[in-house]
């Protein structure tokens, strides 16, 4: 629903979709979700859930995807 493949663009419903995911552990589901909390996608932006999206898949997710975890450093504690 993000991109629009196959069905009409719609950021509410790709973040459901990622919630599932994530709720099942998947890391692509947890950074996916933590990176639309950072851009506004479909939620508001929320700073502790960007953190627990992108903090969660850091075990699991490339070096590469780490970078963005600290773009927001601004809101660690």
């Amino acid at each position: 629903y993000e991109s629009g493949l196959g069905v009409s663009k719609n950021a509410v419903e790709a973040v459901k979709y990622y919630r599932l995911a994530a709720e099942q552990g998947d890391a692509e589901g947890q950074y996916s979700l933590g990176f639309m909390y950072e851009w506004g996608r479909g939620v508001a932006k929320n700073p502790l859930e960007i953190v627990k999206g992108y903090f969660s898949s850091s075990n699991i997710l490339e070096a590469a995807k780490l970078y963005f975890l600290s773009l927001n450093t601004e809101f660690a504690f």
